[in-house]
């Protein structure tokens, strides 16, 4: 389970299932990098398509 933001998690997750009412963004990359996939509250995710290296609450923004 991950409560807060996580820059660096070990080891990588594949799946997530999203307990919130909020969205959470998953990256590719250490430190919010790389990849990144959405999940929306109450939303389960089987395969992100890649390892997932860190994590935060919040919706996912693009530069």
């Amino acid at each position: 389970m991950i409560f807060m933001y996580e820059p660096d998690l070990g080891p990588p997750v594949v799946r997530a299932a999203n307990q919130t009412s909020e969205p959470w963004c998953f990256f590719s990359q250490p430190s919010y990098n790389g990849e990144r996939r959405q999940v929306a509250p109450r939303e389960t995710v089987e395969d992100f398509g890649f390892e997932v290296i860190s994590v935060r609450s919040g919706r996912c923004t693009w530069s």
